[in-house]
């Protein structure tokens, strides 16, 4: 259940009130009562009055002008309060002149003029009432996730701001909401008391240090208090890694309620944020590898980035000693990592998430070094951190559809191509684009398959044909035709490495080094690998 003004009509402190105007907005929640005596509009803001209070005035300040009471209609409106109730009219406004009631009605927001003439009504009264009835209410109320995004939805389009969503949040909960980023920047944040007032970038430092989660809170001394942390990660349509931190000075946060707190800010991101300042370098990338030019341009030209030169992309998965996928403070760490180093290499660089994968496009590197060979040296040093690297290294992106299409490649292909190229990480598009092809043969069926592999017949007939197949693949797949490489990966001396590469070839009756016949059999040793896996 949820309080509207009409309930709270009937309330013995109302019970001699009439509705002098706005009937339409009755419906309208009430979740808090303030009061405003110096009603001076220059001097109210977002974090002062928002969302479904009900304000209590006698309107002193500008009892005479009615000009400024109108204006205080349309803006407690626009804040998304729930109605103004006035006291002692008569004493200080003698009467509600038509303007005022015609402003209230054209708004839809409800106007509650108590008994004309009298002092006896106090203030406390209807706030002790109606505060009593909330405090019940949200005990019985244990999701309150629907009635947030109901109080969001009321406000003016220029209130539907983060800030606002938090305060909303913060007088709920009663406690501080702080919102950053995956790097921890501060976004926005909304504290409790309002007056309160914390050293944010201070802040985060200690949780970075700590760590805090959202089933645990971590204890903290800030600004000579003690104060209890959780962090509650944000997940979006458009924009990962977000933190919201809770901090409370009393511990006594239910862990529910804030991942209720968490659910209402992700609803926020993806219905009603409009805010430039929350989407970052994972909407541009989104927006590229899903193939949407406009918003791509859009993001950026709203970072200030020069995309065109962009023709390299990097799509890696990440997996930590437990074999699992990064996620986490350990992909953020990766991305700092792969961040720093492809700055160092190239002029224009974009690293973020996407799905599982790390992603980086560039420009061109400033070095003649290969993409592919600087991809192996970035793995190489993440497994000194226990980490290690896959993926595929695309060159030549020319558009989005390009860029969306490689990654659909590779995300449905990098399990297959490691099969296939067990000794290898990294890999090239057309690595992966093979892949592909060779899946396509085994969807086809046995005829086809078995027409792919009848090179191998010969081989077939011969006794020791178990370990000749596996010298030919890993001379062909893993060593680039190298004997001696070959014989390392194998640990066999390079002699016996020769021998049955000899014994292959008199099998074959060809030279197994020479197009177009090399191109049948590496094929067909991808497939035979594929086929054991």
């Amino acid at each position: 259940m949820s309080i509207t003004v009409a309930d709270c009509l009937k309330l013995p402190a109302m019970r001699e009130a009439r509705l002098a105007a706005g009937g339409a907005g009755l419906n309208r929640f009430v979740t808090a009562v303030s009061v405003i005596e110096y009603p001076n509009i220059s001097l109210f803001s977002s974090d002062l009055v928002v969302g479904n209070e009900m304000m209590i005035s006698a309107l002193v300040y500008i009892k005479d002008d009615v000009e400024q009471q109108c204006q205080l209609i349309r803006h407690l409106h626009s804040m998304g309060s729930a109605c103004l109730v006035l006291y002692y009219v008569g004493i200080f406004v003698q009467e509600l002149d038509r303007r005022l009631v015609e402003t209230a009605d054209s708004l839809g927001f409800p106007l509650v003029a108590m008994p004309a003439g009298r002092m006896d009504y106090r203030y406390s009264d209807l706030i002790a009432e109606v505060m009593e009835w909330i405090i019940a209410d949200r005990k019985q109320e244990k999701y309150y996730v629907s009635e947030m995004v109901n109080r969001i939805s009321q406000l003016a389009p220029q209130h539907q701001t983060m800030s606002s969503a938090l305060r909303l949040l913060s007088d709920r909960l009663h406690c501080t909401f702080l919102l950053a980023d995956r790097y921890l920047k501060p976004k926005a944040a909304a504290a409790w008391p309002i007056s309160n007032q914390w050293d944010y970038p201070a802040v985060l430092n200690a949780v970075e240090e700590s760590r805090p989660n959202a089933s645990e809170a971590t204890e903290e001394y800030l600004c000579g208090k003690k104060v209890f942390i959780w962090d509650m990660p944000v997940r979006s349509k458009r924009n990962q890694d977000f933190h919201l931190f809770v901090m409370d000075e009393t511990g006594t946060q239910k862990q529910e309620e804030l991942l209720q707190a968490a659910e209402v800010i992700e609803l926020f991101l993806n219905i009603w944020n409009q805010d430039h300042n929350f989407e970052g370098t994972d909407a541009l990338v989104h927006a590229i590898l899903s193939d949407q030019p406009a918003e791509k341009e859009r993001l950026a030209a709203q970072m200030h980035i020069d995309i065109e030169p962009i023709h390299t992309l990097w799509i890696l998965r990440i997996i930590n000693k437990s074999g699992v996928t990064v996620d986490g403070n350990q992909r953020l760490f990766c991305l700092k990592q792969l961040k720093q180093y492809l700055q160092d290499r190239h002029k224009l660089v974009i690293v973020d998430t996407y799905s599982h994968y790390v992603v980086a496009l560039s420009d061109d590197s400033l070095f003649d070094d290969t993409e592919l060979s600087m991809a192996y040296e970035f793995a190489r040093e993440l497994e000194k951190d226990g980490l290690q690297v896959e993926g595929v290294v695309c060159q030549g992106v020319e558009n989005t559809a390009h860029a969306r299409s490689a990654y659909l490649l590779s995300d449905a292909n990098l399990d297959t191509v490691r099969c296939i190229y067990p000794e290898r990480r990294i890999f090239t598009l057309g690595e992966v684009q093979f892949a592909q092809n060779c899946r396509d043969v085994l969807e086809q069926g046995e005829d086809r398959l078995n027409k792919e592999l009848r090179c191998f017949d010969k081989i077939y007939a011969l006794p020791d044909r178990d370990s000749l197949l596996q010298t030919l693949c890993v001379y062909l797949l893993d060593a680039n035709t190298n004997t001696q490489e070959t014989g390392q990966f194998m640990y066999l001396h390079k002699n016996t490495v020769k021998y049955r590469l000899n014994k292959i070839r008199a099998a074959l009756n060809y030279d197994i080094t020479q197009m177009p016949e090399t191109y049948a059999l590496y094929q067909a040793a991808a497939l035979y690998r594929l086929l054991k896996r």
